[in-house]
């Protein structure tokens, strides 16, 4: 794979990771406004809302909803910055085979 195929590629997988990332803030930020909506903006105290099962499950399954997001979208950062940092480290070692490459046809080409 030539290097510009390989940087297209790069970049589709960061644009895609950056769409994704949007996609489950978004869905995060609905969660949130949710859980502001049925916590009624503070007027309901967690023992009136554990007395109302209804409300309580219902709360307690955007919190999980919204946690399970959070975990997704922490995790995809965290991949994305282990692949550019992969992406890095293959740069590096490309960089460093052909400055070594170079020097040992250079030293031959001058003897």
């Amino acid at each position: 794979m030539s290097r510009i195929e390989r940087d297209h590629v790069y970049h589709e997988v960061i644009a895609t990771t950056r769409r994704r990332l949007i996609e489950l803030r978004n869905i995060i930020d609905n969660e949130l406004e949710v859980l502001n909506a049925l916590n009624r903006h503070g007027r309901y105290s967690c023992n009136e809302m554990k007395d109302d099962d209804y409300l309580y499950a219902l709360y307690a399954e955007r919190v999980d909803t919204l946690v399970r997001y959070l975990l997704i979208m922490t995790n995809n950062k965290l991949e994305g910055l282990r692949n550019s940092l992969a992406e890095l480290r293959v740069g590096v070692l490309e960089a460093t085979v052909n400055t070594i490459t170079r020097e040992i046809f250079e030293e031959m080409m001058d003897k």
